[in-house]
């Protein structure tokens, strides 16, 4: 398959899409899911009849609203999910002028750097925009992140119990969580909401605090990426996908900015992630006892693999088409069976 589709075409269908709200029926997927679908070698007519489902079938018009230009008019707008189109507009134009590296270093520098806001999806967006090279929707991304940005703080200051634990793998760490946390439930209605709740628990705070600092911080991030596709195929959990894809997002930025301060974006998201994992209950992480399912034959998990590009190309369905991607792309980094289970998985197979 050709690694991206006729870009004039993804461009203009993404230009297109600021017409529409931030929030959908639900969230605005449809320019991460049609940014997927061109990497993985969509034509022209699947880009625009997903477009034109998905804005038929979810979209909302946009409000019109206003952001005063300059530093401080970006920053009196975090928190204010109104100010989403102005901000994207003021990001864009400081693109055009300084480039998307020296905006996206001091917007994430200059305000607090958080993974969790809009259950990861301002995070994805940003990455998808970053990996197309959209300028509009990285500004998109970045207005995401500021407008409705969601900081997991401790309520108060949390006494951790007494000592740091020497536990270096995302695996035991998760241990932790899942004792202190198997019997409790965080009922709300939504993936940002549970994850406040989470938030608002000390337990959370005195366990995470207890764990210290990891020694290596990109052994980390293909331990959370390992932990989290071993999650997905364990439990089918749809905020555990979004721990999933969240991690993609997360490699995507730190490879588009090196220069970034990596140790605090890094930290963001591992707060981030184990926030989304104990908000769905911090379901053990069972054994490894090998990986059932899947082809050891080269040939045949290529074929595999091509088939299951092809379900995601025909989807209407934008969370099966971003995993789908973002499986597809970690296995052809790291060549670990899990990806092509997950998408059995996905596909009830």
């Amino acid at each position: 398959m050709s690694t991206l589709s006729s870009q004039s075409l993804l461009f203009s269908l993404l230009d297109k899409n600021r017409e529409f709200a931030l929030a959908a029926r639900g969230t605005n997927h449809c320019p991460m899911a049609l940014s997927a679908l061109a990497k993985m070698g969509a034509s022209d007519q699947q880009l625009q009849n997903f477009y034109d489902f998905w804005s038929q079938k979810f979209c909302l018009p946009r409000d019109q609203n206003r952001c005063h230009g300059g530093i401080q008019g970006w920053k009196a707008s975090l928190g204010r999910r109104e100010d989403f189109h102005a901000l994207q507009a003021y990001f864009q134009t400081e693109i055009e002028v300084r480039s998307v590296q020296k905006v996206l270093i001091d917007v994430l520098d200059a305000c607090a750097f958080a993974p969790a806001t809009g259950a990861f999806h301002a995070l994805i967006r940003l990455s998808f925009g970053l990996e197309i090279g959209h300028k509009g929707e990285v500004a998109a991304g970045l207005a995401f992140l500021v407008c409705a940005n969601l900081v997991l703080a401790q309520p108060e200051v949390v006494p951790p119990k007494s000592g740091l634990l020497n536990t270096q793998s995302v695996a035991q760490r998760f241990s932790l969580f899942h004792r202190q946390f198997k019997d409790v439930s965080f009922d709300a209605d939504s993936i940002t909401a549970r994850l406040q709740l989470v938030a608002n628990d000390p337990i959370f705070w005195q366990t995470h605090t207890q764990m210290g600092e990891f020694d290596n911080t990109q052994s980390m991030i293909d331990d959370m990426a390992v932990v989290a596709i071993r999650l997905y195929i364990q439990t089918k959990n749809f905020t555990v996908l979004h721990m999933v894809t969240g991690v993609a997002a997360l490699r995507v930025l730190l490879n588009s900015a090196p220069t970034l301060n990596q140790t605090r974006i890094i930290e963001s998201f591992w707060l981030a992630f184990c926030a989304a994992y104990v908000s769905v209950g911090a379901p053990a992480l069972l054994e490894d006892e090998g990986v059932t399912g899947v082809s050891e034959h080269k040939s045949e998990g290529e074929s595999a693999w091509q088939q299951y590009l092809e379900l995601a190309l025909h989807s209407k369905d934008d969370h099966v088409i971003k995993l789908t991607y973002t499986c597809w792309v970690e296995n052809r980094q790291r060549r670990l069976p899990y990806y092509l289970q997950a998408m059995a998985v996905l596909h009830g197979q």
